[in-house]
């Protein structure tokens, strides 16, 4: 009898899949009333060029096999800085949230400003392209937990046309949300009944909207 029993009782719901953790890149600190991006320099390994291959090239005693070095090291220097060149433009993207986005992180997602990529890429002179890769599957950790980089950027709608206020559609649909959440499921509110709800918070859109 104890024979037939698994000792191990989680081995049968193994699937197979590696579990994928979320390693920030990124942290962002208040230190001092102030707010700083802390790169995490442990996500990427440090990359370097071995000495033996330099010292390949100095001997110059094959002309073939110092070309075949010099062609590799050459592509080996392209990649270690296009990684720099990545990091760097990561560091300039979050340096420029924290300065747009203070008052999200200091009271939370309800703050957040509307900011989308071409935005942050015009801010940064970049093109689009290289902001969206820059930030795709990174993460930053913040003293509300971890966020998607990506998270952070959404258009805004015009709330107040006479101000221009804008407020992130993110926020407007978690209010929206909200407000389902808590409706009377036997008797839900139909669009107009949201819509005024929403319109007695200042958010002045329309039911079609």
């Amino acid at each position: 009898m104890i024979k037939k029993l698994e000792p191990k009782p989680s081995r049968g719901f193994y699937t197979g899949d590696d579990v994928k953790y979320i390693i920030p890149d990124a942290a962002i600190r208040k230190i001092d009333g102030e707010y700083f991006v802390i790169m995490n320099e442990g996500v990427l390994p440090r990359l370097s060029i071995s000495k033996v291959y330099r010292d390949i090239i100095k001997q110059k005693e094959d002309k073939n096999t110092e070309n075949y070095v010099k062609e590799k090291l050459n592509t080996a220097m392209f990649l270690i800085k296009s990684i720099e060149q990545r990091k760097s433009t990561l560091l300039k993207i979050l340096e420029k949230i924290v300065e747009n986005q203070k008052d999200y992180f200091d009271k939370g997602q309800k703050y957040l400003k509307p900011m989308t990529l071409k935005e942050m890429a015009e801010m940064i002179g970049v093109h689009e392209s290289t902001v969206s890769r820059a930030v795709k599957d990174k993460y930053i950790l913040t003293s509300f937990g971890t966020v998607k980089i990506k998270d952070l950027f959404t258009i805004g709608l015009s709330v107040n046309k006479s101000e221009g206020e804008e407020v992130a559609v993110v926020n407007i649909k978690k209010q929206i949300k909200e407000i389902v959440d808590e409706e009377d499921k036997r008797k839900p509110l139909s669009d107009q009944a949201i819509c005024d709800k929403l319109n007695k918070t200042n958010l002045n859109i329309s039911r079609r909207t």
